[in-house]
């Protein structure tokens, strides 16, 4: 599911009316894929995603939509490091909220089954917290973001099949760049975390942050 699943979605707005017709331009990657997410969520069994959509979780994930008490024990648990981290995370919830109030207001009615508010907040999570790339080009692989995150594992890959144009997404099983072989049975693991990562952004998108992005103990942890 990709962001150009999103624009076929979308693009036939532009012939609607005309204000529509910016919806390139005010409408980021990651809120182009949620509002397909939302969209084909809506359309229960009928959706062909739906296998896919049945294994995201109801909640949000990211730190942005946790109540006070969860934020202080996850925010008390990562140290004195975090201090300071609740105005950010607070600024994330209003920042959310306020792009799917944007885009339900001005493109909602005019979708498939129409969207509401909610639905968008609860897609930008499974989005933030899942997808691939980088805008403008934003996915999300279907099975392989349920892989967990382990440091020095690979970040999926892709490619498009030459004949048919389809988009395809798969991990290598490795570590720090060197091979790692498999049993039956033995986990496929990939990275959460871009090198030099910032561990904000990681806490807020993913809802904890990768070990080699916490000062200290991610110099520990280099190869």
């Amino acid at each position: 599911m990709t962001t150009d699943d999103a624009r076929q979605l979308l693009s036939p707005l532009g012939a609607k009316r005309f204000t529509l017709s910016f919806w390139q331009r005010e409408l980021p990657a990651v809120v182009q894929l949620a509002i397909l997410l939302a969209v084909e969520r809506r359309r229960g069994d009928e959706s062909f995603w739906a296998p896919y959509i049945r294994s995201l979780p109801d909640y949000v994930p990211c730190a942005w939509a946790w109540g006070d008490q969860e934020l202080g024990g996850a925010l008390a648990a990562l140290g004195p490091w975090a201090a300071g981290w609740e105005p950010a995370v607070a600024s994330a919830r209003r920042g959310v909220r306020q792009r799917a109030e944007e885009a339900v207001k001005r493109y909602g009615r005019h979708l498939p089954g129409g969207v509401a508010i909610d639905d968008v907040v609860w897609a930008m999570g499974q989005v933030l917290s899942r997808s691939f790339g980088r805008d403008p080009d934003v996915g999300l692989a279907p099975f392989i973001d349920l892989c967990n995150h382990r440091h020095g594992a690979p970040r999926p890959a892709g490619f498009v099949d030459e004949r048919y144009g389809a988009p395809y997404a798969y991990v290598e099983s490795s570590a720090f760049g060197r091979p790692r072989p498999l049993a039956a049975g033995d986990e496929v693991y990939v990275s959460y975390a871009a090198d030099g990562g910032d561990p904000l952004a990681a806490f807020l998108n993913l809802g904890f942050v990768p070990p080699e992005l916490v000062p200290q103990q991610g110099q520990a942890l280099s190869p």
